[in-house]
């Protein structure tokens, strides 16, 4: 993953997933493992599953991420809601949300 060697990650993340299915980071890079590969559906779902986990380091990029998977999809409700959760995280993608937020506003 650290080589952007995505193919070889997945495969070294699924693994991991077997040993720890609910390890955060693992759900986490799985998933953004699967989007940079294309697989859409399968990165939602991982992104999807380490946000079912609660709070955990990741919470706020897998909102981050899944938004911006969904527009790829031009779901644009559910980007929305994904950006107004990283908001009110208030985290350090905050300001990059809101921004984003306005533009798929305006895009509505």
């Amino acid at each position: 993953y650290n080589r952007a060697d995505y193919q070889q990650g997945v495969i070294d993340l699924r693994r991991a997933a077997l040993a720890d299915p609910d390890a955060p980071h693992v759900r986490f890079f799985l998933g953004i493992g699967y989007l940079m590969l294309g697989q859409r559906a399968l990165g939602i779902d991982r992104l999807r599953a380490t946000i079912a986990l609660g709070d955990s380091p990741y919470l706020e990029d897998a909102h981050f991420y899944l938004a911006k998977a969904l527009l790829s999809q031009t779901d644009l409700p559910g980007a929305e809601a994904e950006l107004n959760r990283v908001v009110q995280l208030r985290g350090q993608r905050g300001n990059e949300a809101g921004h984003l937020l306005e533009q798929v506003r305006r895009l509505k």
